[in-house]
Formats: structure tokens, C-alpha cells, sequence
């Protein structure tokens, strides 16, 4: 019973140890180590979950583009492409909807879904962006705006392109700043220029 006490006293030690660390790394403006990046996001991460699955839970009423986007979901999925193209052009949001209702999901928390889950991967980029251009200050005060924007998490669980949109985008961004410490590869510009395609089309 001993051992286990002074087990548990020691990892509440570290645990309290490593929150200070990175407390201390983000407060005098010095890189943060893998771990310590790797805490830092998953919290943001959390955090911008939060407010959005608290929105979907509450927000049951669809706005009039979301209604506009599921229509040419269904357009795709009743193979009037001719009609779709018409309307929309090419745009990577209505196949998204088309692909969830072939694999069987469907109704109003298919797309709340996808909406928060591709808000929570947006932090990824956004925070790499922020952190190549200044500091990781300023990518965990950014990351905190984007998480708690109001209008950001209302968008997060409609049926709209918005939260695709900035994940691409931001993504293309954080590539092309990736490219430019790499410059000897060639994969980080090829999946950035990707991402902005997608970007565009969304």
C-alpha cells in the first residue's frame, strides 16, 4: 500500500512537473519539445470539440445554404451530375455529404460530425502556420480565437462548406511553410498545391 502511495505521489509530481514545463516554454517564448507540442495540441484540440459538440447538441435548425449543400448531395447521390455541375460547379462538399449517405450515414449528426471533426483537425494547421511565422505563443493564442469564435462553431455543425474549407486552406498553408524549411523534398509543395486544389473547390 506503501509502494503504491509514493507511486502515485510520483506521477502526480511529474504530471504537475511537465504542465510546468510547458507553462514555462510558452510564457519566456521557447520551442516546445515533441511531448510537450504534442500535450499542447491534443488540450487545443479538446477545447475546440467542446463548444461545438455542446452546439450540435443544441442546434437542431439548418441554415438556407445547408439545405442548398444537401440538395446537391442528393443530386449526386440520384446521378443527375449533369444538374449538380450545373449548379455548383465542382465542389469537394456536396461528394463529402454523397459519401457519408453511401456508407450509411445519414440525418442531421452525420454532418455535425464531420463539421466538428474536421474543426478539431483544423487546429493541426493552424497552430503549424502560426508557429513556423512567430511562436507558439501566438499559435496557442490563434488556436484559442479559432476555437471559441462564436460564429466558427455555429458554422462547425451546419451542413456547410466553411469548416472544409479552412482545414484545405490552412493545410495548404502550413505545407507551403513546411516546403520552405525542406526545400530538398518535393513532397510538402506537391501536397501543399493538393490541398489548395481542394481549397478552391470547396
Amino acid at each position: 500500500m506503501g509502494l503504491d502511495s509514493t507511486a502515485a505521489l510520483r506521477s502526480n509530481s511529474l504530471t504537475r512537473h511537465q504542465a510546468a514545463r510547458v507553462g514555462e516554454s510558452l510564457l519566456t517564448a521557447r520551442p516546445l519539445n515533441r511531448q510537450q507540442l504534442a500535450a499542447v495540441l491534443g488540450v487545443l484540440m479538446i477545447l475546440t470539440a467542446v463548444p461545438r459538440l455542446l452546439m450540435a447538441w443544441q442546434h437542431d435548425v439548418i441554415c438556407a445554404d445547408g439545405y442548398y449543400y444537401l440538395s446537391m448531395a442528393t443530386l449526386w447521390e440520384q446521378g443527375q451530375f449533369d444538374a449538380a455541375l450545373s449548379y455548383l460547379n465542382i465542389n469537394l462538399y456536396p461528394l463529402i455529404l454523397w459519401g457519408m449517405k453511401a456508407v450509411g450515414l445519414e440525418g442531421s449528426w452525420a454532418f455535425k460530425s464531420w463539421g466538428i471533426a474536421i474543426s478539431c483537425l483544423t487546429v493541426l494547421p493552424l497552430y503549424g502556420v502560426a508557429r513556423r511565422c512567430f511562436d507558439d505563443r501566438v499559435a496557442c493564442a490563434a488556436t484559442l480565437l479559432y476555437a471559441f469564435q462564436p460564429e466558427l462553431i455555429e458554422l462547425a455543425v451546419e451542413p456547410v462548406r466553411e469548416p472544409t474549407f479552412w482545414f484545405c486552406f490552412l493545410s495548404a498553408g502550413d505545407l507551403l511553410a513546411r516546403s520552405v524549411e525542406t526545400c530538398a523534398s518535393l513532397i510538402c509543395p506537391a501536397a501543399a498545391g493538393a490541398a489548395w486544389g481542394a481549397a478552391i473547390h470547396t
